[in-house]
């Protein structure tokens, strides 16, 4: 039951706490037919799932800011530092780790283009 609770969460943080930027994108003009899942994990009392469809060549970022709360740091503001309202504490040695079809991503997140099927993984994890 507290699962559901959390997914539940989960989906009204995608809805109700997107920024609300002059760029922000609504996530219906996303849609489209390339499967995509993301998963966040920070602990067991905060972690969300989406499963849903984008358009060829759709930008994960974009995807990622019209669907989940993100948070970013760095002088460039180009690190992601929280994700569903959960803060990688520096003091505690966390960050945010992507993975891209279970591999350790290469680029960031603005380099990410959603040309096919594609499994995205978020885990907070300490360094």
């Amino acid at each position: 039951m507290q699962k559901y609770v959390i997914m539940i969460t989960g989906l009204l943080l995608i809805f109700a706490c997107r920024k609300n930027e002059s760029n922000a994108v609504s996530f219906a003009e996303l849609r489209g037919n390339i499967p995509l899942e993301i998963t966040i994990f920070a602990d067991s009392t905060h972690s969300m799932h989406l499963q849903t469809t984008v358009k060829k060549g759709t930008s994960l970022q974009k995807v990622m800011q019209a669907t989940v709360q993100v948070g970013y740091g760095g002088s460039a503001q180009k690190f992601v530092t929280s994700l569903i309202g959960v803060k990688a504490d520096s003091r505690k040695r966390q960050f945010w780790f992507l993975e891209i079809d279970n591999q350790a991503s290469q680029v960031g997140l603005a380099q990410i283009m959603i040309e096919n099927k594609m499994q995205v993984r978020w885990r907070l994890k300490n360094y």
